[in-house]
């Protein structure tokens, strides 16, 4: 037990000893972290994503209340932020959805809004672009979703009363039927008097900075791997079978390298986290310092990982270069997963640095999730035990 307890604080030393490295790759690292996110904060903050977006109307219904309600729903300020309708006939907002004047087609048809009160419910049609899908996307999918969730609570309710009537026996559907179609379609053309304001943003529930602050923590952390390589490494032959002898084990080994560049990472990212709250500048949260411990595992557990099935550092280091672009890239972390094709996303959804990068946002904003923590714990134990069933194997077949 004494030997295993000296070799746990030697490698606690020695990684304490590589500070001086570690914060000038870090500090190196941050510098082309900073510019990078710098530059993607520009990109989402460009005048092309604030512009509003062109959309042809095509109107078959001529009833006078389809165009009033047409009048009052295109009136309302969310809508107008966001939308400039241009009327026009079918054949002319075709041709102007391909030559891309447009960005979508809405075409209201023959008793629209008829079938809507009567619950026949005949469809609008919504033509969008074969391509060049971006910010806009999301936007328009918004307005298109919280138009449809309307309609469904006010059906809903409708058909309610229609069936407590049937049900009581009281003669008063039609009755019914109008008082709650007037009022809920009113509520609905007005819902800035009852709906408070909501930010959508392509970033989700972070701001545009603490979406890419946390992206940069995350690829910071995980690039500098490469600073701690001699720490992470695999260690020569001769040397673990030497341990063996006095019956410390290669996978006592690995825990205690994954220890002590844990306790280096995570007293920095403490230290940076205290001074940021105590500046106001991010909230804090009892639940906070156990995001910052599970991250940094997770994170160097993965990088332990990497530099222990390698036999050479540089070889680790291409590997976890390269790993890391395209994991932060499928998942969403250089540019938002809005912007990204179907099936680009559905692969993020099995990435660990999506995870990880969204505990990062949630300590920002001081909202940790347990779910996000247990399935970030759950990355690091699954690659720390990859490590060690590695080593085993190794081990058994008389490599180590």
């Amino acid at each position: 037990m004494k030997k295993k307890t000296t070799l746990f604080l030697l490698q606690m030393k020695l990684a304490f000893r590589s500070i001086p490295v570690i914060l000038a790759g870090t500090l190196i690292l941050t510098a082309i972290i900073v510019l990078a996110a710098f530059a993607g904060v520009k990109l989402l903050s460009n005048e092309e994503n604030t512009e509003k977006m062109r959309v042809a109307l095509v109107i078959q219904d001529e009833s006078k209340y389809t165009r009033m309600a047409l009048t009052y729903l295109f009136e309302e300020e969310s809508v107008k932020e966001m939308c400039e309708f241009v009327e026009m006939d079918e054949e002319e907002a075709g041709a102007s959805l391909r030559a891309g004047e447009v960005f979508a087609v809405v075409i209201i048809p023959q008793d629209f809004l008829a079938g809507v009160l009567s619950g026949i419910n005949i469809p609008a049609r919504i033509v969008l672009r074969d391509s060049g899908m971006h910010t806009q996307s999301g936007h328009f999918q918004e307005l298109v979703n919280a138009g449809a969730t309307d309609l469904a609570i006010a059906q809903s309710a409708v058909y309610a009363v229609d069936d407590l009537c049937r049900v009581t026996g009281i003669d008063a559907i039609a009755e019914s039927e109008e008082y709650l179609n007037v009022n809920l379609f009113m509520y609905a053309l007005r819902r800035n008097t009852y709906y408070g304001q909501i930010e959508f943003s392509d970033t989700g529930d972070l701001t545009t900075v603490e979406f890419y602050a946390a992206s940069g923590i995350v690829l910071l952390l995980l690039l500098s791997g490469v600073t701690c390589c001699d720490i992470l490494k695999r260690d020569n032959k001769a040397l673990l079978r030497s341990l063996n002898r006095i019956k410390v084990k290669p996978w006592l080994l690995a825990t205690s390298k994954l220890a002590g560049v844990m306790s280096v990472y995570g007293g920095m990212l403490f230290l940076v986290y205290f001074i940021m709250t105590a500046l106001k500048k991010i909230p804090f949260s009892l639940t906070a310092p156990v995001g910052i411990v599970v991250v940094v595992f997770g994170v160097f557990a993965l990088n332990l990982l990497i530099f222990q099935i390698t036999d050479s550092k540089m070889a680790g280091s291409m590997i976890l270069f390269m790993g890391t672009i395209v994991m932060m890239f499928v998942s969403g972390n250089f540019i938002p997963e809005i912007m990204l094709p179907e099936g680009v996303n559905t692969i993020g959804q099995f990435m660990p640095t999506k995870y990880i990068t969204r505990l990062c946002g949630q300590i920002l904003t001081g909202e940790v999730m347990g779910e996000t923590l247990g399935i970030c714990a759950l990355w690091g134990t699954v690659f720390l035990a990859v490590t060690i069933l590695y080593q085993k194997a190794l081990e058994l077949r008389g490599k180590i």
